[in-house]
């Protein structure tokens, strides 16, 4: 399983939805996480240059 952020690439802050991928979750593969951050990131941010997409394991099977 992993957790996928939207951060700010100066400060490193968290802002919006974490979303979580694995089995079971909203999002079966890390990639369909992550391409719902980006789209999040593109939609509800002023300057989405000033974000990145984060993301790292919190468990495994």
């Amino acid at each position: 399983m992993y957790i996928v952020e939207i951060k700010n690439k100066t400060s490193n802050a968290a802002i919006g939805p974490a979303m979580f991928s694995g089995s079971g979750e909203e999002f079966e593969k890390l990639i369909d996480a992550i391409s719902a951050a980006r789209d999040w990131i593109n939609k509800n941010c002023e300057n989405p240059d000033n974000w990145k997409v984060s993301h790292r394991i919190i468990g495994c099977l």
